[in-house]
């Protein structure tokens, strides 16, 4: 806010009467978390003639009122933000796990998330008793590979998916169900009795985000039918 005075001419004096703080005015500014809090703010706040809705890849952005010329515009804008639940996975692409860990996640997982965890589970844990990997992993036509190893009672050997399916909501407050396919890396021990660690890669991570999006999009084009929705960012 801005010192201002105002001055009136009183018998050829100079009478000052007023003094303090001119208020600007500011545009608000709402941020937003899902695809129904912009429905609500734009069907309670806005005038669907005055109002213009821009999307990209990463964000919506709503101008609530475009013929507002002598202040800050209001505005909102949400951020396509991951779910809490696939964030869990995302946080482990491209990371080295070792068995406790990779194992107390997929015990972690609800019921139905991952396909066929019980068995990948029993699998992985039957690894605990390995004194040593030894050989070439072999894979079948079935999408797994053989893994050998060395026990103190012998060897044995145990099928492990190249792949893990599982089934999530990609972005925040949405309703879609993704299925989701991840590559299953197995780091073969150096040494003697170090045990094997796994990592998880998603090949498709930007393409599933991406129609996680395009998803979105299409939800608040159907929800807006009345409103001017953009491809693009305002300036």
């Amino acid at each position: 806010m801005e010192q201002a005075e105002r001055h009136e001419v009183v018998e050829n004096k100079t009478l000052t009467v007023m003094k303090g703080n001119v208020f600007e005015p500011r545009g608000f500014y709402y941020r937003l978390d899902t695809i129904e809090s912009i429905v609500k703010l734009v069907t309670s706040k806005c005038k669907w003639t005055n109002t213009v809705i821009f999307y990209n890849e990463s964000a919506i952005n709503i101008i609530m009122d475009d013929t507002v010329m002598d202040r800050p515009q209001d505005t909102a804008c949400y951020t396509f933000k991951l779910s809490d639940e696939f964030e869990e996975w995302a946080n482990l692409f491209g990371k080295q796990l070792d068995q406790r860990s990779f194992v107390e996640f997929l015990k972690k997982r609800p019921d139905g998330e991952v396909v066929d965890v019980d068995n990948i589970l029993a699998n992985i844990q039957n690894l605990k008793v390995a004194t040593e990997i030894i050989g070439d992993y072999q894979f079948d036509d079935n999408n797994n590979y053989s893994v050998f190893f060395k026990t103190t009672d012998g060897e044995s050997s145990v099928k492990l998916p190249k792949s893990i399916l599982f089934n999530q909501v990609i972005l925040n407050g949405s309703d879609k169900v993704f299925a989701i396919e991840v590559e299953l890396e197995l780091i073969k021990p150096r040494e003697e009795r170090e045990k094997p660690r796994f990592s998880l890669n998603c090949p498709k991570y930007d393409q599933l985000k991406k129609e996680a999006a395009e998803y979105e999009v299409d939800r608040l084009k159907e929800s807006l039918p009345d409103y001017l929705i953009l491809a693009g960012t305002p300036k």
